[in-house]
């Protein structure tokens, strides 16, 4: 059974939470991707000569071939925008007004990245179903939704739900896939179902995420691995490669377009550095890194287990899972990306993700080790825990994403040469207490707060008391779907 009021009401905060905040200065990855959405639109190019070097869409991060420009980014979020960008420019029309790009880029990134963010919670809401009810049979939406709210407002999610980049995109499509071959079967374990698993619908779901995020790759292979071991049906699994296949098409084409082969634009990346670093190992990855591993885990600079404490549950809670027949094989996956994104990251050559406070590289994980966190919601106190360590996450990303959530890499004392050769005697100061004093002295980012005359804390007044209406709109869903039923 799903609530779908409760569903809806998840929808309505998160998708209000994202749109309350925008960014006046987005950074070089999002005017490169958005670059090319705006090419496309207006000149029916890929190429993004005129833009990246204008006032607007000022990047670094792009491709330079045979004397043109193209993003170096996975074209997926891009091609998102393009029903957005023509949806604003439509109303523009038709109102007789004219949005400066910032205000369209809000708009755009809202209408694209913001919707999918909030569908994407959603998603991992009917998977914490699927996954509770296949540990215990319990049937309540209380501790999923717990989860699905921490996850979505207590970590780098946050951030990058305002932001017009590709991991909430690629988490989307990565998730539906998940959901749709774990429940494929009236929510039973797959192993025990004769039916066919839905391997292709699950490889495109994957390959459009690839398409999105290159970085989603690894997902996509290690949910394979997955699927075939929990399936008793595999004589279609090669149809999940197949489904991969068409999903990245788009990007294949891409590139073969530009480069007259098959190639990643990374390999002509208009910085010469970068380029050489992305040309090293595995896209810039080569071997893990002790000192990355913990900067990027237990470190306040970029630890994702001091931003998100109540993920440390959700590891044990993994672990623990394995203990169990039905649930050991999803544990198993899960753990298994966990520790391929910290080893890749901690092996890529730009480990802290340039301009960010979060080690935005793991977010492809964060929703599988959350699902961790079932292995002790069943009981109150256990509920009670993770809630005691979500608010203080939930107050810090909050904050983040309310002053900068892309702050610079090269703050105080940091230099270049600490980064790029990661070393525990290096002092790595972390900017959180930058963050406050810009707080506090009311240099807050535009918000909609700030938009009706309020500054620095009291901008968030209204998103504050926002969500403590539609908290309490939920309380009462929850109630209502536990109530006891008439005979």
């Amino acid at each position: 059974m799903r609530p779908k009021s409760t569903e809806i009401l998840l929808f309505v905060l998160l998708l209000g939470t994202f749109a309350y905040f925008n960014r006046t200065e987005p950074g070089w990855n999002v005017n490169s991707r958005i670059a090319l959405t705006y090419a496309i639109f207006e000149h029916g190019t890929v190429c993004i000569d005129g833009y990246y070097d204008g006032p607007d869409f000022g990047t670094q991060d792009a491709a330079r071939y045979n004397d043109r420009t193209y993003s170096d980014k996975a074209i997926g979020t891009s091609l998102l925008g393009l029903p957005a960008l023509a949806l604003v420019r439509g109303i523009s029309h038709l109102s007789g007004t004219k949005l400066s790009v910032p205000w369209e880029r809000y708009w755009i990134t809202t209408l694209s990245v913001g919707l999918i963010a909030a569908a994407t919670s959603v998603v991992f809401l009917r998977l914490l179903l699927v996954l509770q009810r296949r540990r215990s049979g319990e049937e309540s939406s209380g501790a999923p939704l717990l989860i699905t709210l921490l996850l979505f407002a207590a970590s780098p999610l946050l951030y990058y739900s305002s932001l017009f980049m590709a991991y909430l995109p690629a988490l989307f499509f990565a998730l539906l896939a998940v959901y749709v071959f774990e429940n494929h079967s009236h929510n039973s374990p797959l192993s025990k179902s004769s039916a066919t698993p839905p391997f292709f619908l699950a490889g495109l779901l994957m390959g459009v995420s690839v398409l999105c995020e290159n970085l989603m790759g690894m997902l996509a292979v290690a949910f394979w691995i997955y699927a075939l071991t929990v399936s008793t049906n595999r004589r279609n699994a090669w149809k999940y490669v197949i489904g991969g296949f068409l999903g990245v098409l788009p990007f294949i084409i891409y590139c073969y377009a530009i480069f007259g082969r098959l190639a990643i634009p990374y390999q002509y990346h208009l910085n010469p550095i970068f380029a050489q670093s992305m040309a090293r190992g595995l896209l810039g990855a080569t071997v893990p890194d002790f000192a990355a591993l913990v900067l990027l885990t237990v470190h306040p600079y970029r630890g994702i287990f001091v931003h998100c404490p109540f993920l440390v549950p959700g590891l044990i809670g993994l672990i623990w899972f394995c203990r169990n027949s039905e649930m050991r094989p999803w544990a198993l996956l899960s753990l298994s990306v966990f520790f391929a994104y910290l080893l890749f990251n901690s092996a890529y050559y730009m480990w802290w993700g340039g301009w960010s406070f979060a080690p935005r590289h793991l977010i492809p994980m964060l929703p599988f080790l959350a699902t961790g966190l079932l292995a002790i919601t069943h009981r109150s106190s256990g509920r009670l825990a993770i809630l005691l360590l979500g608010l203080p996450a939930l107050a810090l990303h909050l904050l983040v994403n309310s002053v900068d959530p892309q702050i610079r890499d090269l703050l105080g004392g940091m230099k270049l040469r600490m980064l790029m050769i990661p070393d525990l005697r290096f002092d790595y100061e972390w900017t959180l207490p930058e963050i406050w004093r810009r707080f506090t002295v009311g240099e807050t980012d535009v918000n909609l707060g700030s938009i009706f005359g309020l500054s620095g804390p009291l901008s968030l007044l209204p998103l504050i008391l926002f969500w403590i209406a539609m908290l309490a709109l939920m309380r009462h869903s929850l109630a209502g779907q536990n109530a006891p039923k008439s005979v």
